[in-house]
């Protein structure tokens, strides 16, 4: 006689309803401290290191990666991208109207996404802050550039403050640029696999052996 494969079909024990002790905001402008550091994920971490997670301590998804929504504004872009260019689309050099749908939806946030990048920038600062406190350690004088903003009996401290508040503005802009990439990259997705899966819905099963 074969054993039967468990499988769970109430909730834990432990749990008298919904385990669901952690919460993902459902709008990421709710707190944005806690969506750039991610420390909305701290509660679900805690749980997991005192019993096996469920699927009931998962929250809900956010209401900005709802596949619904996402698609009706692709899906919205695209017939006005469609209608724009009409015209172009009957001859041999038609335009990308999915890149402009997907430019007309997503572009702003990408052009925010794009000021985040002066973490690139300013990474670079801290390794020619230390190169001058070496350069002044050895002829005791103040660069130029700094000559007249602070003196040499407190310049060591002025170097450190100056390389730490960089190093903040470095993690905080990084940190959210990869998050906002990663955020768009899951819409993106989303919304173009709503769109393809709305046309293919559309198509006469003749149509859909062709394609």
């Amino acid at each position: 006689m074969k054993a039967k494969p468990f499988i769970r079909t109430s909730p834990p024990a432990s749990s008298a309803g919904p385990s669901n002790e952690f919460k993902v905001p459902r709008k990421l402008t709710n707190n944005l401290l806690s969506t750039i550091f991610v420390t909305w994920i701290h509660p679900l971490l805690k749980l997991g290191s005192k019993r096996p997670l469920d699927t009931l301590d998962l929250a809900p998804v956010p209401t900005s990666f709802e596949a619904a929504p996402l698609t009706d504004s692709l899906s919205t872009a695209f017939k006005k991208q469609s209608e724009k260019y009409s015209d172009k689309l009957k001859s041999d050099d038609k335009p990308n109207i999915l890149l402009k749908a997907l430019i007309s939806v997503f572009g702003t946030t990408f052009l925010l996404e794009g000021l985040f990048l002066i973490g690139e920038f300013t990474n670079m600062l801290p390794p020619l802050i230390l190169k001058t406190l070496i350069e002044f350690r050895k002829t005791g004088k103040v660069p130029e550039i700094f000559e007249g903003v602070v003196s040499p009996k407190n310049y060591f401290m002025f170097a450190s403050v100056l390389m730490f508040s960089i190093q903040v503005i470095t993690i905080f802009s990084l940190n959210t640029y990869f998050m906002i990439s990663r955020y768009m990259g899951i819409k993106i997705r989303t919304s173009v696999s709503g769109l393809v899966y709305q046309k293919s819905m559309r198509l006469t099963c003749a149509a859909r052996q062709v394609n």
